[in-house]
């Protein structure tokens, strides 16, 4: 946040936490800030450390800046990194069209994506029938990612109408399991896991979507001794890329926790290293 330097050029809008005043806006005046951190064993245990920080312009989104980091970083010939197999775990921010269609082309990146509770996913159309005239359709059945199927009532313009939404757990999963976990407090946990394959998003805005299938994994966390939800909502990642097929369930669900360790990284950054109190009234020294 560097809501009282004048002198910096390109500021914009940012969101901060922890507002002191209720009835303050979470928003400031500074500069975002885009990082791709690395999680390699044994680090990988609630810690990683940033390959790549970049300020995000005035002229892209964040979702942009991330396209651009992981570009260079794949194309860094002392990293090595595109001839690996390397999965990226991002929050719901990225789990867009913009996102996912430009890094799809990377054959050994698979991104694994937390998507908003109530998105909305299609099956693949079925083949078309022999002899049928017009473009075969591309999407299917839809559904959407919720717990339970429900009817949903809108308002647009004055009028009030009701939409039917299915729940994806109406369609048939590829694949189930259980893990048993425990809090740092020794409660018992029991994790629900459920796997579909190879689903859809719309094309949007340009980004072609129509050939770039993805795997869903929802999971649900109970207390193992009386069943009781920990989390009101399941939550849903999703596995994208040419080589998805090579992340089973389990896999899927504990590589996604880890995306958290990017959190104490950040932390750290800003407390020891200073990363929000610097001052400068340059932006290039910043």
């Amino acid at each position: 946040a560097k809501a009282h330097s004048e002198c910096l050029e390109d500021r914009q809008y940012i969101k901060i936490a922890n507002n002191v005043i209720k009835s303050n806006k979470p928003i400031s005046v500074g500069y975002p800030i885009s990082s791709i951190n690395v999680s390699i064993p044994p680090l990988n245990n609630k810690w990683s450390v940033p390959i790549s920080i970049k300020r995000i312009s005035s002229t892209q989104s964040a979702v942009e800046c991330a396209v651009e980091q992981v570009e260079e970083l794949l194309h860094q010939e002392n990293l090595a990194l595109a001839e690996q197999s390397i999965i990226n775990t991002l929050d719901s921010g990225y789990g867009c069209a913009a996102y996912i269609c430009p890094t799809y082309v990377h054959e050994n990146l698979v991104n694994i994506i937390r998507f908003r509770y109530g998105n909305k996913i299609w099956l693949p159309a079925p083949a078309p029938i022999q002899g049928a005239k017009g473009t075969p359709a591309i999407y299917g059945e839809k559904f959407y990612l919720i717990d339970a199927s429900r009817t949903k009532i809108y308002t647009r313009k004055g009028k009030t109408y009701e939409v039917y939404q299915k729940s994806i757990f109406e369609l048939a999963h590829q694949d189930y399991i259980e893990l048993d976990g425990q809090t740092s407090k020794g409660r018992n946990l029991k994790i629900l896991i459920w796997k579909w394959t190879d689903l859809l998003v719309r094309t949007k805005k340009g980004h072609n979507m129509k050939d770039k299938s993805f795997d869903i994994v929802a999971s649900r966390v109970v207390d193992a001794n009386t069943g009781e939800l920990v989390f009101k909502k399941t939550m849903f990642t999703t596995i994208h890329g040419q080589r998805k097929g090579e992340i089973n369930t389990q896999q899927a669900f504990e590589s996604y926790r880890h995306r958290y360790d990017i959190e104490p990284s950040i932390k750290f950054c800003k407390q020891k290293f200073l990363l929000e109190k610097y001052q400068t009234p340059d932006k290039q020294h910043f």
